[in-house]
């Protein structure tokens, strides 16, 4: 006979909300594991579920585990439902955040204007009256009349509105007519915010506590609930707990909790005065770690979430150093298991170190700064994961010792290694940049090409000519109307360019540089738009200029702005010259190269794709020459 080892049991909201307080006064307590995802959902996802309530609809089971009674209080882990527990709070604590436009009754709206307006012969919209009505129910804290909701409050923060806008207000007699109208839709406003009483169908396992994982897992295997990450959460509290002796990591993991905390809920085992000298899972060891990584090199690596949810980043850097499977990521504590974990640690952040300092005079030029973000990271992650595996397993040689624990020792042969690796990754990371290379997943190539020898290669002129006319040819069938962003890999390869062009008192400077068009976007968009697009954005119409001077010409071409000014008597000839001349070294133009501009037009646009290819090959060849390729 199979036993049952759950119940299902209708709790209201309010049953709900008790059992999250600290002093529960119904005497039954919800908790939340510490395997539990951290906040995860928008303010459109919360507000989602409270409409969903108000309107009677399912919005599913929460799954508890029952752990017993505690000081007379029965106990329960909520394992499944945290972002739905998490809105219910937050909608209690303040449930006015949720209101919105959509829930004002419309018969309000049509009376409140119709009153107005008769009243002070004056011409209010219903788009007003919303707005304003909205602004004072969110500027209160409940719908209670203790929280300042009242009829009358209401009335005079209109009226307010009015005399702002329209200079008129309402005297007493029209100010209690007003109230006496808003009172019944007050009533119904109130009546309708109250989901107190909404039941919610609440699953209860009394089973093994081991078989939480596993539980946990199933009922997040379908839909996209939790990525891959935040489900070992769960499969790895069957290992043994360890010591992380770097208080970063530890400062990391223990944000996530602090959020959770901030939203009104209590994590299992959680003691923050003894927290840095606690024990840790092998999840939130890597849960921080990546966290930690992700801080110290914004040029390398991009957080992929939410501030407290998991990354990928230190789950495939660890089991890239390990030789671990990056497709079997849920057996990886098997292999930690095995290893000094502050050693590997101290040992990857080298490896780190050194492919950052490899990329850095390439990807750190400033340039573009987009959203206060100066570099732009255009890279897939396995791509420098592989790069960093790569350096790892160049420095280190893993080597398993008579107890079946494994070593890192430093491989004799790194000094000549690393030659080869600070010559030859940067043009491999642009190579595959440009070739797209790490499109798709990337795990397999990831594992292939940090375990291989490639990276100590050089790539032949001949690959690269293949590749760069290839890419410039895709680049001229662009069909360009409106101005577009610059396309990230065309500034990736003009830094290659301008790393050694540019001198190093300048890049450590404030100066600041934008790529954009040699000939300016205005100056052919009318062509384009005749013509169905031109490829202005193209690789062979872009250079690195100076932010100032960028600004300064706006719609000129260097050469009309200087011209301008001379004709101005802003600026002598010499100094004319003397400053083409400087622009034209960083640009690799020459005036001949521009003067088909006076005579373009849309029946005569050849001269246009010329210029392109002359120009492209320009900077091919200041690419070959600034980076010894030959």
């Amino acid at each position: 006979m199979i036993e049952n080892y759950t119940d299902v049991k209708p709790w209201s909201v309010e049953d709900i909300i008790s059992a999250l307080k600290e002093n529960p006064p119904k005497r039954e307590k919800i908790i939340v594991p510490k395997f539990q995802r951290t906040l995860v959902w928008t303010d459109n996802q919360r507000k989602s579920l409270i409409d969903s309530i108000k309107n009677g609809m399912p919005i599913g089971a929460l799954l508890l585990y029952k752990v017993g009674e505690v000081n007379g209080i029965t106990e329960y882990q909520l394992i499944d439902g945290l972002q739905r527990v998490t809105t219910l709070k937050k909608y209690y604590d303040k449930p006015t955040d949720f209101y919105d436009e959509v829930n004002l009754p419309d018969d309000l709206i049509t009376e409140v204007v119709h009153f107005l307006n008769e009243k002070k012969n004056i011409h209010i919209s219903e788009e007003d009256v919303k707005k304003w009505v909205v602004e004072w129910i969110r500027s209160i804290n409940g719908f209670e009349e203790a929280d300042g909701f009242s009829s009358y409050r209401v009335a005079k923060f209109l009226d307010e509105k009015v005399k702002d806008k329209f200079g008129e207000d309402l005297n007493k007699n029209e100010l209690d007519i007003f109230i006496n109208i808003l009172q019944p839709y007050l009533k119904k406003i109130k009546e309708e915010s109250d989901i107190s009483n909404f039941k919610i169908p609440v699953i209860i396992y009394t089973g093994d506590q081991s078989n939480l994982p596993m539980i946990f897992e199933r009922i997040n295997s379908k839909g996209t609930q939790l990525n891959k990450y935040q489900i070992f959460a769960a499969l790895w509290t069957a290992y043994e707990p360890i010591q992380i002796n770097n208080r970063e990591i530890i400062d990391k993991i223990k944000a996530k909790y602090d959020a959770l905390i901030d939203e009104g809920l209590e994590i299992e085992n959680y003691d923050p005065i003894n927290f840095y000298t606690s024990k840790f899972t092998y999840f939130e060891y890597l849960f921080g770690l990546g966290k930690l990584i992700v801080g110290k090199y914004p040029l390398l690596f991009r957080s992929t979430s939410a501030e407290h949810e998991a990354d990928s980043i230190g789950f495939n850097i660890v089991a890239i150093s390990l030789k671990h499977d990056l497709k079997s990521l849920s057996t990886l504590p098997r292999s930690l298991n095995k290893i000094d974990i502050d050693d590997l640690e101290k040992k990857i952040f080298s490896s780190i170190e050194v492919t950052y300092n490899i990329l850095r005079p390439y990807i750190g030029v400033r340039a573009n700064k987009k959203n206060g973000k100066e570099y732009p990271i255009i890279h897939s992650e396995f791509q420098v994961v592989s790069i960093i595996g790569k350096v790892f397993h160049s420095k280190y040689e893993l080597k398993q010792n008579k107890n079946g624990m494994f070593e890192i020792q430093e491989n004799i042969k790194w000094n000549d290694l690393r030659k080869k690796l600070e010559k030859n990754i940067p043009f491999h990371y642009l190579y595959d940049i440009i070739k797209g290379f790490w499109s798709g997943t990337g795990d397999k190539k990831a594992m292939e090409k940090a375990y291989s020898n490639r990276y100590e290669k050089p790539i032949t002129k001949d690959m690269w000519d293949a590749t760069l006319d290839e890419w410039h040819e895709n680049e001229k069938s662009k069909k360009e109307k409106t101005r577009e962003s610059i396309n990230k890999v065309s500034v990736l390869f003009l830094k290659y360019i301008y790393t050694n062009l540019i001198p190093a008192k300048e890049e450590l400077s404030t100066i600041e540089f934008e790529v954009d068009h040699v000939i300016p976007f205005a100056k052919l968009k009318k062509i384009a738009i005749e013509i169905d697009g031109l490829p202005i954005s193209a690789i062979g119409n872009l250079a690195l200029i100076k932010r100032d001077l960028n600004r300064g010409k706006k719609d000129k071409t260097f050469y009309e702005y200087f011209d301008d000014m001379f004709s101005k008597g802003e600026i002598t000839e010499a100094q004319r010259d003397e400053e083409i001349k400087k622009v034209e070294e960083y640009t690799f133009t020459t005036r001949d190269m521009l003067e088909f501009i006076i005579t373009l037009n849309k029946s005569n646009i050849e001269p246009f794709y010329t210029y392109l290819d002359e120009r492209f090959n320009k900077i091919k060849e200041k690419f070959y020459e600034f980076n010894d390729i030959s």
